[in-house]
C-alpha cells in the first residue's frame, strides 16, 4: 500500500516493525517509488508554501465515519468542539488536548530517506484519562493506526489507498484510507490459551522435579556434600560489502541444510558399521522414521500452541500488534497443519510459524534419504549415479523456473512488482526440490568421513583447495553486488546463480569439513572445535523455535520511531541483545520440552528395543 501513517492519540499505531525478509525487501522496493511520487508535494510543504493534511482535518473525517463506535464518535466530537464551559473552567486543555496535540505523529524528518511512518508518543496517548463533567465515562487516550494516502487524495480518487484485506475504509471521501485502533486483532482468550498452560505447566513440573531427581543420582552428587525511520538509509546498504554479507546470510539456511544431511549419513553409517542386520531391518527403518518424529515433534508442537493461543495476549497494549503478523491472525485457523509437515505447501497463503517452513522441507527430504543411504551403504556407484540425478532434476527445475517467471537471482532480490513473492517462496526458496542439492552434498560428506578413516594431502594442493572454497563462497556472497542499485542481473546470469549458488556454497563447506575431520584445517579447525560451540549448539533447534516470539517481545518494547544509525549500533544493540535472550529463552525451552522428553521416550522404548536405545545414546553423545 502507498500511504502515509500517522500515530495520534485518537488515530495512532505500530512501534518497531518487525519484518521477515520478503515483507522488507519488497517494502523497500516500494518506498523508493512512492519517495519519488512525493518529492512535488513534500517540496511544497518544506519550503512552507502550503499546509499539509491537518490533525483536526483527520478528526473530523473520523467523525463522520459510521464504522466508529458511538463512545468514539462523541468523543471526537468533545475533543473538536469542547464548549467554552468545558474548555475554560476544567484542565480540558491540559489534561486533554495539548498531550493528544504532543502524542500524535506529525510529519517529521527524513522523508526522502523513506521515513513514511510517524508513530507519536504511545505512553502519553495512553495516560489521558480526563473525568468529563456530567459524564460517567471518562475520556481515555487511545493509540490509532491511521493511513493517509501518500498524496493525500480522496480515499474515493482512483488510484488512491489502494485498500487492502487487512483495511478499514472510511465511507466518507478524505485522504484516510484505514484506520485501527490497538489489540483489536488480538483473540479473546480461549480454551486454548488454557489448555497450552496447562501443557506447558505439566512439563514445567515434570522438568523440575526429573532434573532434582537427575543430579540426586548422578556421581556428582554421591562425591559431593530490526527500522522504520529511515529505511532508505537501511537499503543504501545494498550497495556495500557489508551490506551483501548481511542479505545474502541467507545461506546460512544452506549450512543448515547441508549440517542436517552430514549428520544424518555420519551417525546412521557409524550405527550401521556395527549392527547392519538390525538397522537394515523393517523394525530399523520403522524406529529410523520414529526417532525423527519424536526428536523434532514436541518442541515444535509446543511452540505453534503457545503461538497461537497464548503469545498475542502478550503483545496486548503495545502498538507492536499493528504489525502484520500480529494483526492478520492465520494461526488460529491454520495451526493443525504444522503437525504434519506440510505447511510449506498445504495452505501456504495462510502460514501460521512463517519460519517452520524449514522442518517441512527437512522431513520432506528426511522420508526419502533410505533410497540414498542403501545404495551408498552397498553400491556406492549407484549412489552416485542416483545423487547426479536428483541434483541435475533439481537444478534444472531451478533453472527453469526463474526462465519461466522472470524470477530474481536471489531472495535478496526479490521487490520487483512483476515477481510473485508467496509463488517464489513455495516454489523456489521453501521447496525441498530445490533444497536437496546442498542437503545431498552433506550426506556425502558424512559418508566420506565414516568410510574414510585418513586422508592424506601435499600441502600445496591443501592450500589450492582452501583457496578454491574461500573463492566459492565469497561469490555466492558477494556474486550480486551490482544488484545493489535496484538493477537486475539478465535473466540468463540471473538463472545461472540461483541454481548453481547452493552447490557452490555446499562445496564449500564440504571441503572446510573434511579439511578439519582429517587434520588439515590449521587454526580454523582449532576455533571451529572450541568447546564453547558445545552447548551452543546443543541449543540450535530450540532457540530457531523461540527466535521469533523473542524477537517480537523485544521489539514490542519499543513506543517509539526507530532509526537506523550504523551497523555497529545495529549490532550491539539489537543484534546481540536478541541472540543473548533467544539462548537464554532456548535454555528454559530444552529442559522442558526437548530433553527430558527425549530422555522419558527413550527409557520407555529401550527396555523393548535395544536398537533403540544404542541410536538415542549415540545422538546425544
Amino acid at each position: 500500500m502507498k500511504k502515509l501513517i500517522l500515530f495520534l492519540i485518537i488515530g495512532a499505531a505500530s512501534a518497531f516493525d518487525f519484518s521477515l525478509q520478503r515483507r522488507v525487501l519488497t517494502r523497500l522496493a516500494g518506498i523508493q517509488e512512492i519517495t519519488e511520487e512525493l518529492k512535488p508535494l513534500w517540496h511544497q510543504h518544506l519550503k512552507g508554501k502550503e499546509i499539509l493534511y491537518s490533525i483536526n482535518d483527520l478528526y473530523n473525517g473520523l467523525r463522520l465515519e459510521r464504522s466508529l463506535s458511538s463512545d468514539c464518535a462523541e468523543d471526537l466530537s468533545l475533543i473538536l468542539n469542547p464548549g467554552d464551559a468545558l474548555f475554560n473552567t476544567t484542565d480540558f486543555e491540559a489534561e486533554v488536548l495539548l498531550p493528544m496535540a504532543d502524542s500524535s505523529g506529525k510529519v517529521g524528518p527524513g522523508i526522502m530517506r523513506g521515513h513514511f511512518e510517524f508513530k507519536g508518543l504511545y505512553p502519553e496517548c495512553v495516560n489521558v484519562d480526563f473525568a468529563v463533567p456530567g459524564r460517567e465515562r471518562n475520556l481515555k487516550g487511545a493509540y490509532f493506526q491511521v493511513d493517509i494516502d501518500n498524496q493525500l487524495r480522496n480515499n474515493d480518487f482512483e488510484g488512491a489507498c489502494n485498500i487492502t484485506k487487512t483495511s478499514t475504509a472510511p465511507p466518507t471521501p478524505n485522504p484516510v484510507c484505514a484506520f485501527r485502533k490497538v489489540n483489536d486483532r488480538i483473540p479473546e482468550i480461549n480454551a486454548g490459551f488454557y489448555v497450552t498452560l496447562v501443557i506447558i505447566g505439566f512439563f514445567l513440573v515434570a522438568g523440575i522435579v526429573s532434573g532434582l531427581l537427575d543430579y540426586i543420582g548422578s556421581e556428582k552428587w554421591k562425591d559431593q556434600p530490526f527500522t522504520k525511520a529511515n529505511p532508505l538509509d537501511i537499503a543504501a546498504r545494498e550497495q556495500t560489502v557489508m551490506g551483501q554479507i548481511v542479505l545474502n546470510a541467507i545461506f546460512a539456511v544452506d549450512t543448515f541444510f547441508f549440517l542436517s544431511g552430514l549428520m544424518l549419513s555420519f551417525f546412521w553409517f557409524k550405527i550401521f558399521k556395527s549392527r547392519p542386520k538390525q538397522v537394515n531391518s523393517v523394525r530399523g527403518w520403522i524406529m529410523y522414521y520414529i526417532h525423527r518424529i519424536w526428536r523434532l515433534s514436541p518442541p515444535l508442537y509446543i511452540m505453534v500452541l503457545f503461538y497461537t493461543f497464548v503469545f498475542k495476549q502478550m503483545l496486548l497494549n503495545t502498538p507492536y500488534n499493528f504489525v502484520e503478523e500480529v494483526w492478520w491472525d492465520k494461526c488460529s485457523w491454520t495451526w493443525w497443519w504444522e503437525i504434519f509437515y506440510i505447511h510449506n505447501y498445504a495452505d501456504y497463503a495462510n502460514l501460521c510459524l512463517g519460519y517452520s517452513w524449514y522442518l517441512d522441507a527437512e522431513m520432506q527430504i528426511y522420508l526419502f534419504t533410505p533410497l540414498l543411504l542403501l545404495p551408498m551403504a552397498f553400491k556406492p556407484v549407484l549412489a552416485i549415479v542416483l545423487g547426479s540425478i536428483v541434483m541435475i532434476i533439481s537444478t534444472a527445475l531451478n533453472m527453469g523456473m526463474v526462465f519461466y517467471y522472470d524470477w530474481p537471482a536471489s531472495y535478496s532480490s526479490i521487490g520487483d512488482a512483476r515477481q510473485g513473492v508467496s509463488t517464489y517462496s513455495m516454489l523456489m526458496y521453501e521447496s525441498p526440490i530445490i533444497r536437496c542439492q546442498i542437503y545431498l552434498i552433506g550426506m556425502a560428506v558424512g559418508w566420506l568421513l565414516q568410510t574414510r578413516k585418513s586422508l592424506k594431502i601435499h600441502w600445496a594442493a591443501n592450500l589450492c583447495l582452501w583457496a578454491i572454497a574461500f573463492a566459492l563462497t565469497t561469490v555466492v556472497v558477494l556474486g550480486l553486488y551490482s544488484e545493489g542499485d535496484g538493477t537486475l542481473l539478465p535473466v540468463f546470469w540471473r538463472a545461472m546463480y540461483s541454481s548453481l549458488s547452493r552447490i557452490a556454497w555446499g562445496v564449500g563447506l564440504a571441503w572446510i569439513v573434511v579439511a578439519c575431520w582429517y587434520g588439515h584445517g590449521g587454526f580454523i579447525n582449532e576455533i571451529m572445535s572450541a568447546k564453547f560451540w558445545i552447548p551452543l549448539g546443543r541449543l540450535t533447534y530450540c532457540g530457531y523455535l523461540a527466535q521469533i516470539p523473542v524477537i517480537m517481545l523485544l521489539a514490542s518494547l519499543h513506543t517509539s520511531e526507530v532509526w537506523f544509525s550504523g551497523d555497529i549500533e545495529m549490532l550491539v544493540t539489537r543484534t546481540f541483545p536478541a541472540v543473548i535472550c533467544t539462548f537464554l529463552v532456548a535454555v528454559l525451552y530444552s529442559a522442558l520440552f526437548e530433553i527430558n522428553f527425549v530422555k522419558v521416550i527413550f527409557l520407555y522404548f529401550s527396555i523393548r528395543l535395544k536398537l533403540l536405545f544404542q541410536i538415542e545414546s549415540i545422538l546425544l553423545k
